[in-house]
């Protein structure tokens, strides 16, 4: 890298924080007369700067910058089959904590004695970044975003609008500014998953993202080609619509959902083995995004932004698989409406993607520890325009989640090369991320003979802890769902009426709901009863 010296500006997520760590980095640096930022990059990956010097794993790479004009971007690339987890933090680091890209700038400087002063010193501060053996899996944040959606965090209007939309007299609104950072939260947690670059947000789309979501609300459609005489029609809507994931409902949904439910895709009824919607989140060059709601129809813009993403992808990244490593369940389902199981291969820079990879193509899928194989059946492959033209799916039968999978995808086609085989290992980690755990409010009570409660929201859940063995029934109110979980979290029993089963003797968890596992939901169900015999 050049060898300058700068007192950086730390891109902190707090404003206030950023500006008292500013603050004190200053005037330490006044105190003793020096100043300089050092990277040091441990086994694992490199940065890389936006102005394009890369400082790789093993080096010391010391930036000096004497003058107002510098203004650059650090970002922190893992090797493939490794994970970015942050800055690292203490005394004297830049970013600590941060998983975004650090923003380095003296651009504010000019005028200011004490930051001019300040770019003379010789103080060392430090930008490190720490690798991770697991690409892109931060189990903490699942967790935690998991259940700000199950308590509704981001599912009121309060929460989701500056200004509310009316779609009866054709006004979209404004999203509220948490809204962004929680979008592209969830959408480059997700990329980090198959180690593909961080996109930014673009909110100059903000506005096109309002009206696609109106347009679909007051049509209760949804359409990539809204028309003139449609509701509520807009040239800018229009537009939005065809470059955005789209998706529709009866509530206000939380956004990061969108994102997860775009990426597992298992309700794309109309194209379920084409998988678009994930193509497009999982583009290795896809560098910026968007989103809108109204009312339930949401919009996230995926193409469209006529400009070159600033982070282009690993030349080392081969393909993207899903589900990939270890895996957040929210992103794949099984049951009525199975997520299909792909993969997509990264041509060499400058190559097409749309190349026919996968017209031989043998898939196989095995248990880990047991080494017996699933069958894998429904085999699709396509070269459409979403992300990666190139693109194999399949189903997978008997899969379960917390289990190790090996995935084999043999006799790949090359261009002009040899066939090519891809291994990979899967688990789907449920058991670290699902709560069956649901509190119990006032009113609510129960024990071994029953128990009943209120729903005191549209999505309350009950738990009840019991200890079942042999033949047990359960007579219940209607208009609600029981949930029984083992204590492995795996659900054993889902019904809306009465029934009778067969319980292996141990603790279980019994979740009274409005919904089943699916998302099925009763409505307008305030209470519920049940005895157990």
């Amino acid at each position: 890298m050049n060898e300058v010296s700068v007192l950086p500006q730390p891109a902190c997520a707090d404003r206030g924080l950023r500006a008292l760590r500013r603050a004190l980095l200053l005037l330490l640096c006044l105190s003793v007369g020096a100043c300089k930022v050092v990277i040091l990059v441990p086994p694992g990956g490199k940065v890389v700067s936006a102005n394009g010097e890369v400082c790789l794993a093993g080096q010391t790479c010391v930036i000096e910058v004497s003058d107002t004009d510098f203004d650059d971007t650090f970002t922190a690339v893992p090797d493939a089959g490794r994970g970015f987890a942050g800055w690292e933090s203490g005394n004297g680091y830049f970013c600590g904590g941060q998983e975004e890209p650090c923003h380095l700038a003296t651009t504010s400087f000019d005028g200011n004695d004490n930051l001019m002063a300040a770019l003379a010193s010789d103080l060392e501060f430090f930008l490190i970044p720490r690798f991770t053996p697991t690409p892109g899996y931060n189990w903490a944040y699942w967790k935690r975003v998991l259940h700000q959606i199950d308590n509704g965090d981001f599912t009121t209007a309060s929460a989701l609008y500056a200004i509310a939309p009316i779609p009866g007299q054709c006004d979209p609104g404004a999203i509220a500014g948490p809204v962004r950072k929680r979008v592209l939260e969830a959408v480059n947690r997700t990329r980090a998953l198959h180690a593909l670059p961080p996109v930014q947000y673009d909110k100059n789309f903000d506005m096109q993202m309002q009206l696609t979501g109106l347009v679909q609300r007051a049509n209760e459609y949804l359409s990539h080609f809204p028309q003139p005489g449609d509701a509520c029609y807009n040239a800018d809507a229009e537009i939005g619509a065809g470059s955005a994931n789209l998706s529709g409902g009866s509530r206000i949904t939380d956004p990061a959902e969108d994102v997860f439910g775009w990426t597992n895709d298992n309700y794309n009824v109309a194209a379920l083995m084409e998988a678009g919607h994930r193509r497009w989140i999982l583009f290795p060059e896809l560098g910026y995004t968007a989103y809108g709601q109204v009312d339930g129809y949401a919009a996230l813009k995926v193409f469209g932004f006529n400009r070159a993403p600033a982070r282009e992808p690993d030349p080392d990244l081969g393909f993207v698989a899903v589900p990939y490593r270890n895996y957040p369940y929210v992103l794949f389902s099984g049951g009525d409406k199975p997520t299909p199981w792909s993969l997509s291969i990264v041509p060499p820079q400058g190559g097409s993607s749309d190349f026919d990879y996968f017209a031989s193509a043998t898939v196989s899928v095995v248990d880990k520890d047991s080494g017996q194989p699933l069958t894998v059946r429904g085999k699709h492959s396509d070269n459409k325009g979403f992300g990666l033209r190139n693109f194999l799916s399949w189903m997978v039968d008997g899969w379960a989640y917390d289990t190790r999978y090996v995935v084999s995808i043999n006799n790949i086609q090359q261009p002009g090369g040899a066939p090519l085989q891809i291994q990979y290992e899967v688990m789907l980690d449920r058991f670290n991320l699902f709560t069956v755990d649901k509190p119990l409010e006032a009113g609510d009570s129960g024990g071994a003979a029953g128990f009943s409660g209120n729903f005191d929201s549209e999505r309350d859940e009950d738990s009840y802890r019991l200890a079942l063995s042999g033949n047990v029934s359960f007579s219940k109110s209607q208009g609600y769902f029981l949930r029984i979980y083992d204590a492995g979290k795996q659900l054993v029993v889902s019904a809306d009426g009465n029934f009778n089963r067969s319980f292996a003797a141990g603790d279980y968890t019994v979740v009274a709901s409005r919904c089943d596992e699916n998302g099925l939901c009763y409505q307008g169900v305030d209470s519920y009863s049940a005895s157990i015999q």
